[in-house]
């Protein structure tokens, strides 16, 4: 029998408490083991009670959501946080600083005034994060039935970086590499400032990404990766020519592709193209437009991630000739995105999030780009 998972509730509305209980209580599988009205209360239950899961306001009295999660990485606490926040320019900007700061992920908290929609919103978010801790749980658990290291509930740190890589095929490109393409989701804010600090400024092609996200917050993501490697990093925008060395990020709520003009330029085509695979942007929408325009002269790679968003864009990809690349499981949040393009064999190398970044110049340099 599934053990339920022990949530602790932290908000300084009580209305809003009693809505996430409500809403976990729907869901199912869930015991709200205490709440508490702001991060100072939060901690002490935790310390206390020693939850799978603390959902995490970060406007409160006391102690906010940030200090929250700067004590909780002090004092070593495990404990997966999800940041419930609301959809705000400065909402958004502050999100992400806690997710670099170790939250696993955040759900934007619904603008609805009727209790019932908003608990609706909500339950589409925690479902799917619910889906992710008990898919870590059984991770750890296999691992630590067949003997290997055993792997704990997510620490409240900067990701774990292992110090192996296991290739899967010699590091060959077809041709030069004319364009990086990587697709990630849950974990991304964290591992993205990792993988991009690792390039260095005169980098020489466009860097394209999909990072899982609603509207608002991508803008605010591109913000903080300008601040944190030595790349422009810009929020895609419609007709925008890509240029050597900027990194361009799929705004949240759209889908960004490539395409070719009559001159050979290349430019974003930001469209409202429906969801795939329950995602908008998708990773697989602006491979396939990659592969199209790009063939094989392409270096792809898939970070941390839940779901299987990316695997048939890779696929075609790796037909084309380009050189593709999976994080490994040490060093992902969420191994779910990886694995599935690892299980579907359209994988070249296997790498911890450490060695992507020296694997793509390395590549780069082999052929010349």
């Amino acid at each position: 029998m599934t053990q339920n998972l022990r949530v602790v509730i932290t908000d300084d509305s009580a209305l809003f408490r009693a809505v996430l209980k409500r809403t976990f209580a729907a869901i199912g599988g869930v015991d709200v083991v205490a709440q508490a009205a702001n991060g100072a209360e939060a901690i002490s239950l935790v310390r206390q009670l020693n939850p799978d899961l603390l959902t995490l306001d970060l406007n409160m009295p006391v102690m906010d959501g940030l200090q929250t999660l700067r004590t909780m990485r002090e004092l070593q606490l495990r404990c997966e946080v999800i940041v419930v926040s609301s959809e705000t320019k400065q909402g958004a900007a502050t999100t992400f600083e806690a997710l670099q700061l170790g939250a696993v992920d955040f759900i934007t908290k619904p603008a609805e005034a009727n209790a019932q929609v908003s608990s609706e919103i909500l339950a589409q978010g925690l479902r799917r994060q619910m889906a992710g801790i008990r898919l870590r749980r059984e991770s750890s658990k296999l691992r630590r039935d067949v003997g290997s290291a055993s792997v704990s509930k997510i620490v409240i740190a900067a990701p774990v970086l292992s110090q192996s890589a296991r290739p899967v095929s010699p590091p060959i490109c077809s041709s030069a590499a004319d364009i990086i393409a990587i697709g990630t989701s849950t974990g991304g804010p964290a591992a993205l400032p990792v993988l991009l600090s690792g390039l260095p400024s005169d980098f020489t092609v466009p860097i394209v990404i999909v990072q899982h996200m609603p509207p608002i917050f991508t803008a605010g993501l591109a913000e903080a990766l300008s601040r944190k490697s030595s790349l422009k990093v810009v929020e895609g925008h419609d007709g925008q020519l890509l240029t050597r060395g900027t990194v361009y990020i799929a705004p949240g709520g759209k889908q960004m592709k490539v395409r070719r003009a009559f001159d050979k330029s290349v430019r974003l085509q930001i469209t409202d193209d429906p969801p795939e695979n329950h995602c908008k942007p998708s990773v697989d929408v602006l491979f396939r437009s990659i592969a199209q325009e790009y063939g094989g002269n392409v270096i792809a790679a898939i970070l941390t991630g839940m779901g299987n968003d990316g695997v048939s864009g890779m696929r075609q990809l790796k037909a084309a000739g380009a050189y593709t690349i999976a994080q490994d499981e040490a060093s992902c949040t969420v191994f779910g995105m990886p694995q599935e393009a690892i299980r579907a064999k359209v994988v070249d190398s296997v790498l911890s999030l450490d060695r992507i970044a020296p694997a793509i110049l390395n590549l780069l340099r082999s052929n010349g780009s």
